[in-house]
């Protein structure tokens, strides 16, 4: 009986460091990933890193969907001279099915080293997608100078740079905290829902049917085009809107142009320019 009761009693007790165990992990990743969530990504610089070329993709001619799925790793998709697949992430699973590729960060842990990770896609120059699918976990994008007939970004928490992008059909941009950058180019039926931060569309085109929503923060809208080509509509329960310098009331709408721009502020303040 007392053979039973010591066993008994030695498992309660790797019970119970198991259990604590875990209520530490668990409460060092939550801070980290808290201090993730409230950083200033808006000022972080991108620190490019030392990556090895993925050799067994080899040479896909007319790619036409592109889905990128990471959790930790930055993620930077450009033009080059030729199609690249580079990484230095170990976790980091390539498949190729034909004109597709689909690029998966398969595991992860906030105490990793996984962390600091990178995935670089170079397209060729005269490359055009047909889908764009990219999701982000705590961590970086950036994209420039790409051509898509429709486009998918969602990401957690973090920093996204979306740089002289022509989207040609659809174009969909979710975050839920962080720092947004869309400067140049062009998107058609822009679908923008963001959580908390700060969103900055710099330069751009809006064109079709537009709905910008961000929840808590600030939004900044310089069109690269005149006020006569949109149609600027407020949602109920907007912030604050300045248009080109003024105030802009809830109840109102300009009616020159033809291509829609609703906005949502939520608490914050939605600023709008043109041309």
């Amino acid at each position: 009986m007392n053979s039973v009761f010591r066993i008994v009693k030695t498992l309660a007790i790797i019970l119970a460091f198991l259990i604590i165990g875990s209520v530490v992990m668990l409460t060092v990743n939550a801070g980290i990933l808290a201090s993730w969530m409230t950083a200033d990504w808006s000022e972080r610089e991108w620190a490019y890193a030392e990556l090895e070329d993925v050799a067994e993709i080899g040479k896909i001619e007319g790619l036409e969907v592109l889905t990128v799925n990471t959790k930790s790793a930055g993620v930077r998709i450009e033009l080059g001279d030729k199609f690249r697949v580079a990484t230095n992430n170990a976790h980091m699973r390539v498949v190729r099915e034909g004109k597709k590729l689909e690029i998966t960060e398969e595991e992860f842990n906030l105490l990793d080293d996984a962390v600091d990770t990178e995935l670089l896609v170079t397209l060729p120059v005269k490359a055009k997608l047909k889908d764009l699918w990219i999701e982000t976990g705590a961590s970086k994008a950036k994209l420039e100078c790409l051509m898509a007939e429709r486009m998918n970004l969602k990401m957690g928490a973090g920093r996204a740079e979306l740089k002289e992008l022509r989207i040609l059909d659809k174009s969909q941009v979710s975050g839920g905290a962080g720092y947004l950058l869309v400067e140049g180019g062009s998107m058609n039926n822009l679908d923008l829902d963001f959580g908390v931060g700060q969103v900055v569309l710099s330069e751009i085109k809006l064109r079709g049917e537009s709905d910008l929503d961000i929840k808590m923060g600030r939004l900044e809208m310089r069109l690269s085009d005149e006020l006569a080509n949109y149609n600027l509509k407020p949602k109920d329960g907007v912030g604050k809107i300045l248009l080109n310098g003024r105030q802009f009331e809830p109840e109102k709408t300009t009616e020159e142009g033809k291509n829609l721009v609703s906005v949502g502020g939520g608490v914050g303040l939605v600023e709008v320019t043109t041309k």
